[in-house]
């Protein structure tokens, strides 16, 4: 730069070197000028990219916080809709034993008439509702169940017998079966309501855990 205005200059070296230095410090001003421009450039390039990756942090954060949120949402929804439906199949499980304990009532009375009970067997439904919904109760529900279906065995093998006896006229059977059938049931029946109260007990526990009581 000095070489390509050297021409032009005075020949005087005072006024050559004042040229000099004061190119020097232009020189250097402007470099420590652009320098620091750039540097300053720089840095608030380096924090738009900063801010940038932060605020895309935040936006990834708060999508995956409202995601969760969602899910323990659904996952809490999903336990109440559960918990209701339990109380409410508890509550049709109890009621399906009390129609057996009546069923096994008017079961008595007709075998003793040598009659069938043209009524379907509510046990089944007890049986299902007890395994879709309440394996905890499998055991009293089996006992359950197994005295009444001793029980209900006892009554049609009764109801047998009296319609023979009675197909015969032969009344001398028919009170034997009567007596035979009595003490058969009478164990049975004392049995079979230990097994329901058990039934019962056991229960109303679950539903107070369901409920969290």
């Amino acid at each position: 730069m000095f070489q390509q205005i050297a021409p032009y200059l005075p020949n005087d070296p005072r006024i050559f070197l004042t040229v000099q230095l004061v190119l020097t410090l232009l020189v250097a001003g402007g470099g420590a000028y652009f320098g620091e421009y750039l540097r300053t450039r720089g840095r608030n390039l380096a924090t738009k990219a900063d801010l940038e990756g932060i605020q895309a942090q935040l936006k990834a954060n708060t999508e995956l916080v409202e995601t969760i949120k969602a899910e323990v949402g659904q996952k809490d929804w999903a336990r109440r809709e559960w918990t209701n439906l339990r109380r409410i199949k508890l509550e049709e499980l109890l009621d399906k034993q009390i129609d057996c304990d009546a069923y096994i009532v008017r079961l008595d009375n007709s075998s003793i008439a040598g009659v069938l009970l043209p009524e379907t067997d509510p046990q089944y439904q007890l049986a299902k509702i007890a395994g879709i919904y309440f394996p905890e109760l499998k055991a009293e529900t089996d006992i359950y169940l197994a005295m009444f279906n001793h029980r209900k065995k006892s009554c049609l093998d009764l109801t047998t017998e009296i319609r023979e006896a009675l197909g015969k006229q032969d009344h001398d059977a028919q009170t034997k079966a009567y007596e035979q059938f009595h003490q058969v049931t009478a164990s049975n029946q004392r049995e079979l309501r230990i097994a329901g109260s058990r039934l019962n007990s056991a229960a109303a526990k679950l539903l107070r855990h369901i409920m969290g009581a």
